[in-house]
């Protein structure tokens, strides 16, 4: 359902949107459609980022992880609202500590709101639930943090076609 803000609404600020492959599957559309909107969303998704830590990303194409991309903002890009969908290239049993270093980065610039992605428990061959229960828990430890549950929403057979893998989303996802 989509529900429009009151018109007494204040503005929501700037809005950063960190994320990886699967955000970066939708580079254009977002360029497109969402972009000439919303100016105010800074959308910074390459392939291979990770949460906090080294990854595939070469320098030429964007920085590594979270922490990079934060602190290369300047005061006048700090958002209000940070999304983050990030997690597939991390590894479970680091990503609790993880997350807290990126929540502590963002709390220090003030960012008011932090909501991550979870993952796709689909592919079987890493444990995504972990790193699912590890966003869930931040929430109860900062009050500023929540999670889109990407994970029950798109499972189920019928969700399949969304997938070009079991993570990836393909043109028509």
């Amino acid at each position: 359902a989509v529900y429009k803000a009151e018109f007494e609404a204040a503005p929501v600020g700037r809005i950063l949107l960190i994320g990886a492959s699967v955000g970066a599957s939708i580079n254009e559309e977002f360029d497109a459609i969402v972009a000439p909107a919303y100016p105010n969303v800074d959308f910074q998704a390459v392939p291979n980022r990770c949460l906090v830590g080294p990854s595939c990303v070469q320098p030429t194409v964007g920085l590594p992880d979270a922490p990079a991309v934060i602190n290369s903002l300047t005061s006048e890009q700090m958002p209000t609202v940070a999304v983050l969908q990030l997690g597939y290239n991390d590894d479970p049993a680091t990503f609790a500590q993880d997350i807290d270093q990126v929540v502590t980065a963002l709390n220090a610039r003030a960012v008011q709101r932090i909501v991550f992605v979870n993952l796709s428990t689909r592919r079987a061959s890493v444990d995504y639930g972990a790193s699912n229960a590890a966003l869930t828990a931040a929430t109860q430890r900062y009050p500023n943090v929540s999670v889109l549950d990407w994970n029950s929403h798109s499972s189920g057979p019928d969700k399949t076609r969304w997938f070009s893998d079991t993570v990836h989303l393909p043109p028509t996802g």
